[in-house]
């Protein structure tokens, strides 16, 4: 069994004599294995595996006792003394400065690194730079946001992708929202979507077959700018709030 730490022999036999050299040499292979560890001292109080940085804003410096040699898929953990305010970079060991990316390799943004948070990094030697282990808050933010369906024509049908989402209506021409029937769409009770008239063409939310939609007043937004809230209050009923008229 061969590794970077230590190299079997088959000289040594289980039963069988060898010659005391034999065993000397394999003695010496194992005592400079557990050289190659690191000590375990070090290693309680933080050493080849984090440190506190030294460096400033977008300048990262962190020595962890490791090696200055950097190795692909090498993991850092640091603690930065500022907050990052942009594009970053680190120097880990004395290796030199490298960038620091996000998981999805993108420069960082202000605020992706926290004075006094603990961020681990990795080691990417194809590109020679340090990426995060894990999303941005931002990142994690951005993914939870239901975001806008832009919607140019002048009929569209509402799908289950479009929860908390924004329907942005933009034609001049009269635009009609089909809230489809349970048998074709099988929307959650508790569905709520918003419907925007963001042109000059008025946007009326039809009901689909053995579709039942309550309001107030219309099913037709107000005027340009005016929105409509729909939500689905039980089998194949939904509710209209918002700016009808």
């Amino acid at each position: 069994m061969a590794n970077e730490y230590y190299t079997y022999t088959s000289d040594l036999v289980p039963g069988e004599t060898v010659l005391s050299g034999f065993f000397d040499d394999e003695l010496k292979a194992i005592e400079e294995a557990f050289d190659k560890l690191s000590n375990p001292g070090d290693l309680k109080v933080g050493a080849n595996i984090g440190a506190d940085d030294t460096g400033t804003a977008n300048n990262y410096v962190v020595d962890n006792g490791g090696e200055d040699t950097l190795v692909d898929y090498q993991l850092t953990t640091f603690r930065p003394l500022t907050d990052n305010i942009g594009a970053a970079v680190i120097d880990v060991n004395s290796s030199g400065n490298k960038e620091i990316v996000r998981n999805d390799g993108s420069p960082l943004q202000a605020g992706d690194l926290l004075a006094g948070v603990p961020t681990m990094i990795i080691y990417d030697e194809d590109e020679d730079r340090w990426v995060m282990v894990g999303a941005t808050s931002e990142q994690t933010q951005a993914a939870a946001r239901p975001g806008i369906n832009n919607q140019t024509g002048t009929a569209y049908t509402v799908v289950a992708s479009d929860e908390l989402k924004l329907i942005r209506c933009t034609n001049a021409a009269a635009i009609t929202v089909t809230v489809p029937p349970e048998s074709t769409t099988n929307l959650p009770i508790g569905f709520i979507t918003h419907i925007y008239q963001a042109g000059a063409g008025q946007v009326t939310i039809s009901p689909g077959s053995g579709v039942t939609i309550r309001h107030p007043t219309t099913l037709k937004t107000r005027v340009q700018y005016a929105s409509l809230s729909l939500i689905k209050i039980a089998t194949n009923e939904f509710q209209v709030v918002g700016d009808a008229g």
